[in-house]
């Protein structure tokens, strides 16, 4: 018996078997019209996503340089001395300022801006360079697409008396070199230069670094001691 029942074949695996090679191709029993169709939206959703990849490389992904200007301005000392002979003339002064602004940055990016800490202010008045301490800009970050206000005291000496190294020009020419001329109608005007150097991080994968900078001019009222006005550009 024993033998008898290894050799009748199981009917089961059997009718299993023939369902599994008599059964046609699911593709194959497709009509064509709708394997068509499946291929058209399998692209169409390739080229949908082409154009948002697109989309974003010009929008989201597209670093920009951070945006500075002065918010506000306000003169915390002032020292004015004028030698020359004549006292409607001002070819020889000298000038003790200190400025305390706040800068405004503005990232337009959508990822966080992180900058360096800056102490290359330079301080001009015409072709005469700051020969006082300038001043530094502490490190900081901004959000992305927001703005932060960053303090900032600036300490300028403008010495424009006879034999002067000041000048950041050796030629005495009166049209290469600011004389002050500005200074005998009681105001004077300092030409702010700064840069800030940092990195944009895009979603934590992608850094690059961007550079904003400050480029202001500020009047100060030599009789009235204070800032009568500024300009970024």
């Amino acid at each position: 018996m024993s033998e008898l029942k290894n050799q009748v074949p199981n009917d089961n695996n059997t009718m299993r078997t023939t369902m599994i090679m008599s059964s046609p191709n699911p593709y194959k029993s497709l009509p064509r019209r709708r394997r068509i169709k499946y291929c058209g939206i399998a692209i169409a959703i390739v080229v949908v996503q082409v154009v948002i990849l697109g989309v974003l490389a010009l929008t989201v992904f597209r670093f920009k340089d951070p945006d500075i200007k002065f918010d506000s301005v306000t003169l915390k000392s002032l020292n004015f001395e004028n030698s020359s002979s004549s006292p409607s003339s001002s070819s020889n002064f000298n000038i003790n300022m200190t400025l305390k602004g706040e800068m405004l940055v503005k990232n337009g990016n959508w990822g966080e801006f992180k900058y360096d800490q800056s102490s290359d202010v330079v301080l001009t008045h015409g072709s005469i360079r700051n020969m006082g301490q300038g001043g530094v800009v502490p490190s900081g970050r901004v959000k992305m697409r927001s703005a932060t206000r960053v303090g900032v005291e600036l300490e300028a000496k403008f010495d424009n008396t006879s034999g002067s190294s000041s000048s950041s020009s050796d030629d005495d020419d009166d049209d290469d070199r600011v004389t002050g001329g500005d200074v005998s109608t009681g105001v004077f005007g300092v030409r702010c230069y700064v840069e800030l150097s940092g990195k944009v991080n895009m979603l934590r994968l992608v850094k690059k670094r961007r550079i904003g900078v400050l480029d202001c001019t500020v009047t100060v009222s030599l009789a009235r001691q204070t800032v009568q006005q500024f300009e970024c550009q």
